[in-house]
């Protein structure tokens, strides 16, 4: 149960900044630059023992430079419709503007609920628009610094006040990160991709409603966007993020923080979808993305998108796995789906394997079946002699954590084991145990002696 909470102000007045500072995480990006957010970014603030939902809204005004200004303002607005409280934030120390004021009579025809906030109250810059601030027309304005920190608990206190004197409804809806009981257990899938390969129309495809923008044209998506979202009864945390170009191309400061996001996504993720655009050739891009995910350990689902559109299907898709063989070699089986995220086509069964791939991702084996599997696969082969003409005994095996699955083999001499010999123990134990498709680590170490000084 929570209360939708919206902030909304126009461009560059410290919208983001407060919506970090009341989540308590850097999770919107901030920058000088007007009109840096474009998506809604949904967060959540634990004040006492309430609950509120927050929203960090696009800037509420004429952006005739943005082509995508008529679908930001009306995505703002539907989100003011559903929403029980309203943060109007304006800039203590430009005073209120035109902008502010059309801001506000937009406002006023959605919602009766507003909160007057004036940011950037650091200086005494402010003191000099105190009767702009009191002439809105909104009861007393909480004067904040969201970079500082300063006046937050003053603006808290107002949310809680305002909201028990109104008696809100609370809402109920998925259970949230902060609130769930079972957080730990949900799958956390993010889509990742270069851009315009169709990664937010998946998304919104897999929410059930035009979440996030999309648009024909490269770059749309800047923040990288999660939900909590129900498909095919399953509870799971969907993460939309920036497409990826080549570092080389990326000149943009808001593309690098975007990208610096993605990666960020990428990180805190169990399974990540690779999303491909079936019409073009698999780029060396899509391969650096791939291996990116590999090396962080997270599993990999590769998405052939806009399938619908590929007359010539079966040379598509052989040429792609072809690519994936010579290109991706430090994994093994990687699952490729063929779909649409604009008809739907196959994403259910996208999901369906994501979550196999999961299970496989946080899998624990039993020590004593390694064992005995380590002790038949060098018993057939064993390793080949080291350069003092003496053979390492591989003692035992045991699987130290998962997510992904890592093992370690402790040894008895300080003799290194060679690489080739640890790749072949490595492929044939993913082999052994069916983990194609995750990226495993396997490590050998010499056994300490506990009577060692």
């Amino acid at each position: 149960m929570s209360i939708n909470i919206i902030i909304v102000g126009r461009s560059n007045v410290g919208k983001s900044t407060l919506f970090n500072r009341l989540v308590g995480r850097r999770l919107a990006l901030v920058h000088d630059i007007p009109g840096v957010t474009r998506d809604l970014r949904e967060g959540y603030i634990k004040n006492t023992n309430e609950f509120y939902k927050l929203n960090d809204t696009a800037g509420f005004e004429d952006l005739n430079k943005c082509f995508l200004n008529d679908k930001i303002q009306n995505k703002t607005k539907d989100f003011l419709k559903i929403s029980d409280l309203a943060l109007l934030v304006v800039d203590g120390r430009a005073g209120i503007t035109k902008d502010d004021l059309n801001c506000l009579s937009q406002i006023r025809k959605i919602i009766s609920n507003i909160i007057l906030v004036v940011n950037k109250c650091e200086g005494i810059e402010f003191k000099q628009h105190l009767n702009d601030f009191y002439s809105m027309g909104l009861g007393n304005p909480i004067f904040i610094s969201a970079e500082h920190g300063n006046g937050i608990e003053t603006l808290l206190n107002s949310i809680k006040v305002l909201t028990s004197q109104k008696n809100l409804n609370q809402k109920e809806d998925i259970p949230s990160l902060e609130t769930s009981n079972y957080k730990n257990d949900l799958l956390k899938l993010t889509i990742v991709g270069r851009p315009n390969t169709g990664k937010s129309t998946l998304f919104n495809y897999l929410v059930g409603s035009q979440r996030v923008i999309t648009s024909n044209e490269p770059g749309v998506t800047r923040d990288s966007i999660q939900q909590r979202i129900s498909f095919d009864g399953r509870f799971f945390d969907l993460i939309d993020t920036a497409g990826l170009r080549r570092k080389s191309k990326v000149i943009d400061v808001v593309e690098k923080l975007s990208a610096m996001d993605t990666i960020k996504s990428i990180k805190v993720s169990d399974i990540v979808i690779l999303l491909i655009d079936a019409t073009k050739f698999i780029d060396k891009q899509d391969l650096t993305i791939a291996s990116s995910v590999i090396s962080e350990g997270r599993g990999l689902i590769i998405g052939l998108n806009k399938w619908d559109l590929i007359n010539d299907q079966d040379s598509v898709l052989r040429n792609v796995k072809e690519r994936l063989k010579e290109s991706l070699s430090q994994i093994k089986g990687v699952e490729i789906i063929t779909l649409s995220s604009k008809t739907g086509l196959r994403v259910s069964v996208l999901i369906e394997k994501s979550y196999d791939l999961y299970n496989l991702w946080r899998i624990r084996l039993e020590t004593s079946k390694l064992n005995r599997w380590l002790e038949s696969v060098t018993r057939l082969n064993p390793p080949p002699l080291s350069s003092r003409k003496k053979r390492v005994r591989l003692k035992y095996i045991t699987q130290v954590k998962s997510k992904p699955p890592s093992f370690i083999i402790f040894t008895t001499s300080s003799n290194e084991v060679s690489e080739s010999y640890k790749r072949f123990l490595k492929n044939d134990l993913i082999k052994q145990f069916n983990l194609h498709g995750i990226p495993i680590k396997l490590g050998i170490r010499k056994q300490k002696n506990p009577y060692d000084k």
